[in-house]
C-alpha cells in the first residue's frame, strides 16, 4: 500500500508508516514482535530498509 509520494516531506511519510505499523501490530497477537523489518521503495527504485 502506498505510504506517500516522492514530493511529500520525509516527516509525513514517516508519520504514515508509523500509523500503518500501529494498525498492523494491533491486529497481531504479539504486536510489533511479529514484525522483523520494514522496507519502502518507489515504483521503479530499489527498496530501502526503514530503521
Amino acid at each position: 500500500a502506498p505510504v506517500g509520494t516522492v514530493d511529500m516531506p520525509p516527516e509525513q511519510i514517516a508519520d504514515n508508516i508509523e500509523a500503518i505499523l500501529k494498525r498492523i501490530s494491533s491486529k497481531l497477537e504479539r504486536g510489533m514482535m511479529n514484525i522483523g523489518s520494514v522496507y519502502v521503495k518507489t515504483t521503479m527504485g530499489p527498496s530501502e530498509r526503514v530503521k
